[in-house]
């Protein structure tokens, strides 16, 4: 089982360089992971043991500047264990990555899925495809009102019971 790490003290991660079209080094958007979504450990079927635990133990990201603005490109690093329950030797979930400078719309977040085989394995670690986001910026507009956080998408049941051990609604 994957020790439950302290991304929420370590979240405040900005990315620490960008590419540019221009001589001048501009800033890029600060990445975060968001607290308890940083990791996620999935229940087998009836709640009977531990499917798998998954964890967010890097990121990587990149920024370059255009016409339009910025695209930010983050590659996300999981490690997956596979749990005493799990009997079907995958493990299936969603990550994302939101901006909630555009919430409500619906392009303020977007989901990845993941699917890991874990063949002799009982732990996988790999990164996944690079994902690109593009954030349009206006003349003279702050790149750091667009904080991306990431994290792993838990479903309504894993929420509501995460919000339960915690004592919030």
């Amino acid at each position: 089982m994957i020790r439950p790490c302290l991304l929420s003290l370590f979240a405040v991660f900005a990315l620490a360089s960008c590419s540019s079209s221009n001589k001048a080094s501009l800033p890029c958007p600060p990445i975060y992971i968001l607290g308890e979504a940083g990791s996620l450990s999935r229940l087998a079927p009836g709640g009977n043991g531990v499917d798998f635990d998954a964890e967010i133990v890097k990121f990587n990201g990149s920024c370059a500047y255009n016409e339009k603005g910025a695209n930010v490109e983050v590659s996300v690093t999981f490690q997956v264990a596979k749990g005493s329950a799990n009997t079907s030797n995958k493990a299936e979930f969603s990550y994302f990555s939101g901006i909630p400078y555009y919430y409500p719309a619906s392009d303020a977040k977007m989901l990845f899925p993941v699917s890991v085989s874990f063949k002799n394995e009982t732990s996988v670690r790999f990164t996944d495809q690079t994902i690109s986001i593009d954030i349009p910026i206006k003349g003279g507009e702050a790149i750091e009102k667009y904080e991306i956080f990431i994290g792993i998408q838990p479903t309504a049941e894993e929420l509501s019971r995460r919000r339960q051990e915690r004592g919030t609604k």
